[in-house]
């Protein structure tokens, strides 16, 4: 073999070592850019936490304000039962006063009492059943709206939740591909390294022979 080949064969081998570099950096950034993709996809689970954390305050607070207009509703009920014992207590001093009086006029201020009280218990009557009819429609109100945010979360949140497997599926499949292609490729590379060396290994034998041939022309 001449110089000339054996400078050819040299450049030969290093720029094929030069060509499997340039792969191995092409499936280093491959591999980057899916590392990228994983992160981007935690940050969206985590988005995803922090909605529904806030719709969980929402909900809390929809119960709060409900057990406050409840307590609303007992107050109200509790004045209307102080205004019937008041008024009674005020019929029970008035028919004390009239029993020195006569039997007409015990007669007529009984039966204004007792229009009172008939008046007295019907407005009491009405203003419990208006308090009730209100307290059950704010809470029966409530508990739909609240019913309707569980039922749109739950639907947001499953989802999110499908999407969110798909991609991490589709991006498990992608670094496997990815893995399976680096190993294949890796694999190739340390084929032709090792084909490589073999030549090498030839052309070493190959000047040897020519450098001993040469001496022992001389």
């Amino acid at each position: 073999m001449t110089g000339e080949e054996m400078e050819r064969a040299i450049e030969f081998l290093l720029q094929g070592q030069a060509n499997h570099q340039g792969r191995i950096d092409e499936l280093t950034d491959r591999l980057n850019q899916l590392t990228r993709q994983v992160a981007e996809t935690n940050r969206v689970v985590e988005h995803n936490a922090e909605t529904v954390s806030q719709f969980i305050e929402i909900v809390t607070g929809t119960f709060e304000r409900m057990e406050v207009r409840q307590a609303q509703t007992d107050k109200a009920i509790a004045e209307a039962y102080r205004s019937i014992a008041e008024s009674n207590a005020r019929t029970d001093q008035l028919i004390a006063e009239s029993r020195t009086r006569t039997d007409e006029q015990i007669a007529e201020s009984n039966a204004r009492t007792d229009k009172q009280i008939a008046e007295s218990n019907a407005r009491a009557d009405q203003l419990i059943a208006e308090s009730n009819a209100r307290a059950d429609q704010s809470i029966a109100e409530s508990n739909a709206h609240t019913d309707q945010l569980i039922a749109e979360s739950n639907a947001r949140t499953d989802q999110v939740i499908a999407e969110m497997s798909q991609r991490i599926a589709e991006t498990n499949a992608q670094i496997a591909e990815m893995g399976a292609r680096t190993d294949e490729s890796i694999a190739e590379m340390r084929a032709r390294g090792a084909e490589t060396d073999a030549r090498l290994d030839r052309i070493a034998a190959l000047v040897e022979r020519n450098i001993r041939g040469g001496n022992g022309d001389s």
